[in-house]
């Protein structure tokens, strides 16, 4: 009768146990589609495994030189990805990886519209060449992909570099962004990405409000979109309100909205 009820004790606990080593097993494979996902020219200072999930701390995405306006494409101080339970089986048997969320704290991102018009959105995560030999940097071993269904940014910055109005690129500057982005997929997959995101247009008088909404395919770089902008600096929009030669613009503000699609 003892042995009995200590066996019944017994198969909890070695359930529980069992789990918690396939629980982590999978996050270390997560961990390898994260590294992948970033692309091959991607630095990070460490990426940790928790009970939640997995955390990159000093993310790093440099831009190339002579062909990014900006010395990087993306930094964060650390991003939190939480996986979708339910479909982590899938994923370790080589299916993408669904992740419920990815939380961006610090970050910096920069945009690039190119002289025709198309939107450069990270490049070197979502069309990545190879590394050279020799430069040092490790390649994993492929992997399913990721699938995110939500990406959340608390207070980033934004550079928007245009250079359909000015050569070098008009620079656009946000700051203190939140937004909320997703599905995405990386690979990138054709698909809609939903955008709702807000923050402030900075200007060489004063700041503005933007808010913009809508959706973007990745993969096509195709979108349509809401913006609203509020008390903007007209001098931080003068390239697309005057040519060049015609003048300048001394101070003003500017309400507007538009629904382009690109």
């Amino acid at each position: 009768m003892r042995r009995r009820r200590w066996w019944w004790l017994a198969v909890p606990v070695i359930l529980v146990l069992g789990l918690a080593v396939a629980w982590q097993l999978a996050l270390q494979r997560l961990q390898q589609a994260v590294r992948q996902a970033l692309g091959p020219t991607s630095q990070v200072q460490r990426i940790d495994i928790g009970l939640a999930g997995v955390v990159v701390e000093g993310l790093r995405v440099p831009g190339q030189r002579g062909r990014w306006p900006a010395d990087d494409e993306l930094r964060a101080e650390r991003i939190t990805v939480v996986p979708e339970w339910r479909s982590l089986w899938g994923a370790v048997r080589g299916g993408p990886w669904p992740v419920h969320s990815v939380t961006v704290h610090g970050g910096y991102i920069a945009l690039l519209r190119g002289s025709d018009g198309r939107l450069q959105v990270l490049p070197s995560v979502l069309r990545p060449e190879r590394a050279p030999a020799g430069a040092g940097t490790e390649v994993l071993p492929a992997a399913g992909g990721v699938v995110i269904a939500q990406l959340h940014l608390d207070g980033t910055v934004v550079e928007l570099y245009d250079a359909t109005v000015r050569k070098p690129a008009h620079r656009l500057r946000l700051e203190g962004l939140n937004a909320r982005v997703g599905p995405m997929a990386f690979p990138q997959a054709p698909q809609a990405t939903q955008l709702d995101l807000q923050g402030r247009l900075k200007g060489p008088q004063h700041d503005g409000n933007l808010v913009l909404g809508g959706q973007i395919n990745l993969a096509t770089r195709d979108a349509q979109l809401d913006l609203q902008l509020q008390g903007v600096d007209l001098q931080a929009l003068q390239p697309y309100l005057l040519k060049r030669g015609e003048g300048g613009i001394r101070g003003g503000r500017l309400d507007l909205r538009l629904t382009p699609s690109v």
